[in-house]
């Protein structure tokens, strides 16, 4: 006669190793951002790699840019380069232009 286990199960929870109810592990959707900033994919395209949907792949990577935009100290010691209009007057950053069509300056 064999005896019957009662069912039990066990979860355990590592937030470095995957948030709460994430599909991801934290490396997979670190290396995930880390392909789209690389390769210069959508995430469309890399859902289409990983064999996944739109949705999912979003909601992994979405928290990780959500916090990089909010970082300010990533530009910290970068300086804004001088941009050049359409028409080829190129202006320093400290000295905005605008460009009206059809006036000379």
């Amino acid at each position: 006669m064999r005896r019957k286990c009662p069912r039990r199960s066990f979860t355990e929870v590592d937030e470095e190793l995957a948030p709460l109810r994430s599909t991801w592990t934290t490396r997979a959707r670190a290396g995930a951002v880390g392909h789209l900033r690389r390769e210069h994919a959508t995430v469309h395209g890399l859902a289409r790699q990983l064999g996944l949907g739109w949705d999912t792949v979003w909601s992994g990577i979405e928290p990780i840019l959500a916090a990089a935009a909010a970082d300010e100290a990533r530009f910290s010691g970068v300086r804004p380069l001088a941009w050049t209009s359409t028409c080829g007057i190129t202006c320093p950053p400290s000295q905005p232009r605008t460009v009206v069509a059809g006036r000379r300056s």
